[in-house]
């Protein structure tokens, strides 16, 4: 879509958005769209003041700072005044308001042509499987009772790419997650989930998302923490605020989709067994491009 004065153009990533070009792109296909250079926003470049750059980025407060830095101060490359002649910027997600009102009221936002939310904060590394890694120690992070401020990152920041993955299908889904009984019963006597709320809830279907937690009869609590709850009542309120937020989304489908949210508390044992397929074999045994390709 860009389309720039000068026909070449420069990309700038974040390690993530580099992770996800490069999941669906070689790096042979970017350079075919008038690209002369893919750089990290993170490091040193060399300034291109007559070029328009093509930013590629996670909606983080990091990835604001530093677009901003590019054309406010001596950026990354030294050089005093922006780095590039203008900024097509992309975040994979949705970008808060607070950020969104701190670029536009900076000094890069003269520079800047086109902001657009893109909603594909994931990754698919398969036709029918995709990945919403958080961050590079989700175990640890969502279950150690040492990490309780990253887990809650983590989780915000699962339910944030789940939404990417509704609105790129657009979807409006049921969500179900997994609760031990004693520990539903505690949220509805907390008054948080009631027979009311659930009616209201299916009474507003198309704009609104369903959370229904399940259970098993006879399991205790566990002394770990729901994951399973907590992301999905995260995730409902992250969807129901994009869907009021896009209120001109449609919806497709006559059948409402089904999301399913379950944490390793349900089954403790699986981590612990190789998986007896030829698929895990051969990503064990052979160095495999983009998870298929044997070189």
């Amino acid at each position: 879509r860009v389309q720039s004065k000068n026909r070449w153009k420069v990309v700038v990533v974040d390690r993530f958005t580099m992770k996800l070009m490069s999941s669906v792109l070689g790096l042979y296909d970017v350079l075919n769209e008038d690209v002369i250079l893919v750089e990290s926003i993170t490091k040193s470049r060399q300034p291109y003041p007559d070029k328009d750059a093509v930013y590629f980025l996670v909606p983080s407060k990091e990835s604001v700072s530093r677009l901003i830095a590019d054309f406010t101060k001596k950026g990354p490359g030294w050089n005093q005044g922006a780095m590039y002649a203008a900024a097509h910027v992309y975040f994979t997600g949705s970008l808060e308001n607070w950020l969104l009102r701190r670029l536009s009221s900076s000094k890069a936002s003269t520079y800047i042509r086109a902001l657009t939310e893109l909603y594909i904060e994931f990754n698919a590394i398969e036709e029918r499987v995709f990945i919403t890694k958080p961050s590079l120690y989700p175990l640890y992070n969502l279950y150690s009772p040492h990490a309780s401020d990253h887990r809650h990152l983590d989780i915000t920041a699962t339910a944030e790419r789940l939404v990417s993955m509704c609105a790129t299908l657009s979807i409006m889904p049921y969500i179900r997650y997994y609760r031990p009984i004693g520990s539903l019963r505690q949220r509805l006597h907390s008054g948080i989930r009631s027979r009311d709320t659930m009616l209201a809830l299916n009474s507003t279907l198309r704009r609104r998302s369903t959370v229904i937690g399940f259970g098993e009869a006879g399991i205790p609590e566990p002394s770990i923490p729901s994951i399973s709850a907590d992301l999905a009542w995260t995730f409902k309120q992250r969807l129901d605020d994009h869907y009021l937020k896009a209120h001109d989304t449609e919806v497709t489908g006559t059948t409402p989709a089904v999301i399913i949210i379950l944490d390793r508390s349900i089954d403790m044992l699986a981590p612990l067994l190789h998986e007896f397929t030829y698929q895990a074999m051969v990503t064990d045994l052979l160095d495999l491009d983009r998870g298929e390709n044997y070189m």
